[in-house]
């Protein structure tokens, strides 16, 4: 009795506890099922390991049925019966004198026992033919099955390079021989430049400007040559911060010739000393400071000469020449590449000088340009000067008018903690404020050339007049360039306020010549340009030659027309009532987590080579000295805008690199960071750790967020009332009190459309509609929702001659550049073939380089997708070289088999039938492995 309960309570607790252990597709694995196939995996093995096992082969097995399913794969009766009959056909209970007995089967395949045995045979046949279709897709002939085995065993030593294209893109008569030629003729062109190191130091207007004061007897001289129609009281205080600023610079100046005189006589000086490296001409040391000009200055005196005060915007800097260093040859090895450039260009000056003499008289017609006289100003952001003293006041004023500017991926922050962040708007405040009111008194003053050079001084301008070209010859300065093409845009509108990388530019045309005839000279430096452009079009016969022998390249897009119904995401007359936001808070409270966060201030100190590691360390002593960290990023921050400070940022969102170094450090200022080609000293200001916000912060965020959820609710419902409700195109003019009917023109399917944006996405259902049928959905859009109908459609049709002629001649060029470079790669190659030292044929292309002992299966080191590369060398010969292969768009690969182990007939025929197998087993595994990302699994219960 008591094995009876026991064996009860089993069954029914088998029952009862039975569950789902994992999810396949639409199919679920049952716990049930998962003990069944745990309890045929072989012995030996712990249970977790059985375990795991079995449900790989159950999602396996699922996986197969799934895509048996969908490719239409089952087993025929036939099939089965042949198989039922080649197992069981020798049976007693199948056979008459010995012989399977087709009545005997027939008469007992339908009682439940063989019923269930023919089920179980159905599934193990169907996963067996799925796996063989499958498998016949990675069958191999035998030479293809030879190139495999020879990929995957032999080894080689391979010698390549890789050329750029623009590298190669030479005239015939330039080689590598001549280029070492030039190198030696020209010691002088290849210097390291003069280099100087610098002690300063700054006085800002800001450390002076407690020192300043302002007379109202100033403030009113100020306002009565002011000559406007605004009341005193309203300029007043706008008019003492503009003289309080001139006075606090002019007092920088003095303070800065006072503190020379004490450093001269190395007396103490109240300001910081800092050091700069070592500076050349091109040096980019900081945004703030005009390196150019300071090098400039620096390199007309002597070593231990002390400059007179600087002007730099924002303040006054003096300097000391502690160290020069005068030029001296550079290694070849470390400017190849600009040898390369220098000799290539002097080489075509060479072959056009005369060629582009001859080509601008000849063609001296097509060089009447239109023209125009301008004066323009740059106004940089940054280099504008305001009041940074902030009262209580203001602070408290700003913040409770724009308490929604303060939030996190979270929520809000406290007030004492962004009471920096106040500050520094209020200044940007009060700098765009200003810069508005200059622009305001430039273009009162455009004409007045007096007035604008007087405004350019007052505020640290770049005021220029200069004469600039509207059509083919291009204007070398880049601001130059987009004012031209304002103007042509404009109609010749003359005047305007573009914006350029967050500087403005002011510009009025003084004078316009219609047609302007510029000298030799003007041009000469783009002629190569017009030269070479005229070999590379040729002519007429030969563009459409081009064009009749790649036909297939000159093909218009399909065009599209759609029309339909669209129900935007409208938040007007939703509210939200205040217990509904408490509630939301209430039960979503995790949602208002401030992460872990840290306020922050960082130092870009640009440097392409890693040089500057060791003066990265020196900013950061500095800083940690207690040098302000402002005054060391005004002096040596390059414009970098990766990190917004303004805000504490949410550790999470940090890269790892930065994580790693500052969670490592207790201090305030970390070790140096080097990414982005440059080096990062990070000041972290303040570390605030994670907390819940109150409700009060985040009610207004809640709601606004409820308001959109509601509103995406009520336009989902719109949608979908519309999409059930029209079968006809004509039918969504029906809904015009919920929806916006439309209907687009016919366009190009490249094209953003009007309400849908992006129409590739839905293309593929498109090509399978009839005219003005129905798209399968609602449409999801980023504002909104859109039932959609096809209303025609048209394939996209090859372009006659004369529509595809722009394509057709950027092509040819193209194709003229890239058989000019494989051509002059192909010289090389022969060279090397030759008996040319390989190292010196690719010295100024990067070189000959060596992959020794590779697999052929392997990338070689450099080149991606080298595997089809791989096959190739595996056909070449030991000794063989490559033709010229073009890798992208950009770059050449030619390469020579150096060594190869060779792998013999014999020792592929042992192991052909293994390799087979493997091969066949690996692409399979590959498939399953693709088919199963693809496919939604989901392990419930591991």
């Amino acid at each position: 009795m008591k094995a009876l309960i026991c064996f009860l309570l089993i069954a029914i607790t088998a029952n009862v506890f039975c569950y789902n252990v994992a999810k396949v597709g639409d199919t679920y694995i049952t716990s049930e099922e998962l003990n069944h196939e745990i309890e045929q995996t072989d012995e030996g093995v712990s249970y977790s390991e059985k375990r795991q096992k079995a449900m790989e082969n159950l999602i396996k097995k699922t996986l197969l049925q799934k895509y048996a399913k969908e490719n239409h794969i089952y087993v025929s009766e036939t099939e089965l019966e042949n198989y039922f009959i080649s197992l069981y056909g020798d049976h007693q209970i199948m056979t008459t004198d010995g012989k399977f007995d087709h009545q005997k089967y027939h008469q007992l395949k339908n009682t439940p026992v063989v019923q269930q045995i023919l089920q179980e045979m159905y599934e193990i046949l169907l996963l067996e033919k799925v796996e063989s279709i499958i498998k016949q897709e990675f069958s191999l002939s035998d030479d293809e099955l030879l190139e495999l085995y020879i990929l995957e065993n032999a080894q080689i030593d391979l010698g390549y390079a890789i050329i750029n294209m623009k590298q190669a893109d030479v005239p015939p008569t330039c080689t590598p021989d001549n280029a070492f030629s030039y190198y030696n003729r020209n010691p002088g062109k290849f210097l390291t430049g003069k280099q100087i190191k610098l002690e300063m130091f700054i006085v800002s207007d800001k450390d002076v400007w407690d020192k300043v004061s302002v007379s109202m007897n100033e403030i009113t001289d100020f306002y009565q040559q002011l000559n406007t129609w605004k009341e005193f009281d309203t300029v007043q205080d706008s008019i003492r911060e503009q003289i309080h600023l001139k006075k606090s610079h002019s007092e920088s100046y003095r303070e800065a010739e006072r503190m020379k005189i004490l450093y001269k006589e190395n007396m103490d000086i109240y300001y910081p000393l800092i050091e700069t490296p070592y500076l050349n001409k091109t040096s980019s040391i900081s945004d703030f400071i005009d390196q150019y000009r300071l090098f400039d200055l620096a390199d007309k005196m002597n070593e231990g000469e002390i400059s007179a005060p600087v002007d730099i915007i924002w303040g006054h800097l003096v300097f000391n020449v502690k160290e020069i260093i005068e030029p001296s040859p550079v290694l070849i090895d470390s400017i190849a590449d600009d040898i390369w450039k220098e000799y290539v260009e002097q080489e075509k000056q060479n072959i056009y000088s005369s060629l582009y003499k001859d080509y601008f008289e000849t063609n001296i017609d097509s060089f009447i340009v239109p023209a125009a006289y301008i004066t323009r100003i740059i106004i940089d952001p940054e280099l504008i000067q305001v009041s940074s003293k902030v009262s209580r006041a203001e602070i408290q004023r700003f913040y409770n008018n724009n308490q929604d500017m303060f939030q996190s991926n979270t929520g809000l922050f406290s007030r004492d903690e962004v009471e920096e962040v106040v500050i520094n708007k209020i200044i940007a405040s009060r700098r765009m404020s200003k810069i508005d009111k200059i622009v305001d008194e430039i273009r009162d003053n455009l004409l007045k050339q007096d007035s604008l050079i007087e405004i350019a001084e007052d505020n640290y301008l770049n005021l220029t007049s200069e004469q600039i070209y509207l059509d083919k010859i291009l204007n070398t300065d880049v601001y130059n360039e987009i004012i031209a093409e304002d103007i042509k845009s404009k109609t010749y509108s003359f005047s305007n306020k573009l914006n350029h990388e967050g500087k403005l530019i002011i510009y009025k045309v003084l004078s316009y010549f219609p047609e302007y005839l510029p000298r030799f000279s003007e041009v000469e430096s783009q002629l190569h340009a017009f030269v070479r452009g005229l070999k590379a079009e040729s002519t007429e016969e030969e563009l459409l030659t081009y064009y009749n022998e790649n036909q297939s390249k000159f093909y218009s897009p399909d065009s599209i027309s759609i029309g339909g119904a669209f129900v935007p995401v409208d938040t007007t007359g939703i509210i939200i009532e205040d217990h509904s936001v408490q509630d939301y808070f209430n039960n979503h409270k995790e949602k208002y987590l401030r992460p872990e966060s840290i306020l922050f201030d960082y130092i870009f100190l640009r440097d392409y080579e890693v040089k500057y590691r060791g003066f990265a360390e020196q900013i950061r002593k500095y800083a940690q000295s207690g040098i302000d960290f402002q005054l060391l990023r005004h002096t040596f921050h390059t414009r970098n805008n990766r990190f917004q400070t303004s805000f504490p940022m949410p550790v999470e969102d940090f890269p790892r690199i930065f994580l790693k170094h500052m969670e490592s450090s207790s201090e305030y200022f970390p070790e140096p960071i080097y990414e982005d080609d440059g080096w990062y000293i990070i000041n972290i200001i303040k570390r605030l750790p994670s907390q819940y916000l109150e409700f009060e912060q985040v009610k207004e965020n809640i709601r606004r967020e409820l308001k959109q959820n509601s509103a995406i609710e009520l336009a989902q419902t719109r949608a979908k009332t519309v999409f059930d409700s029209t079968s006809y195109f004509s039918h969504c003019q029906n809904f015009t009190d919920i929806a916006i009917p439309f209907e687009l023109p016919l366009q190009s399917i490249h094209e953003p459309f009007q309400y849908i944006g992006d129409i590739l996405p839905y293309l593929r259902e498109f090509r399978r509609l009839y005219k003005r049928e129905k798209y399968h959905s609602v449409v999801s859009l980023m504002d909104g929702y859109a039932t959609i109908f096809l209303l025609d459609y048209v394939k996209g049709e090859k372009m006659p001659f004369e529509k595809a002629y722009n394509s057709v001649k950027m092509a040819y060029e193209e194709d003229k550049l890239y058989e000019n470079a494989r051509q002059f790669i192909g010289n090389l190659i022969q060279e090397i073939k030759n008996g040319e030292n390989p190292d010196s044929v690719m010295f100024f292309f990067g070189g000959w380089k060596k992959a020794e002992n590779l697999s052929l299966d392997r990338q070689i080191p450099g080149i991606e997708l080298s595997y089809i590369i791989m096959q190739d060398i595996a056909r070449k010969k030991q000794g063989e070289f490559s033709h010229v292969i073009r890798l992208n768009n950009e770059e050449f690969l030619v390469f020579k088999v150096e060594r190869k182990n060779r792998v013999s007939n014999r020792d592929f025929k042992r192991n052909k039938e293994s390799f087979y197998k493997t091969v066949i087993d690996k692409g399979f595994k590959r498939w399953f492995e693709n088919y199963r990302a693809q496919s939604e699994v989901e392990i419930i219960i591991q």
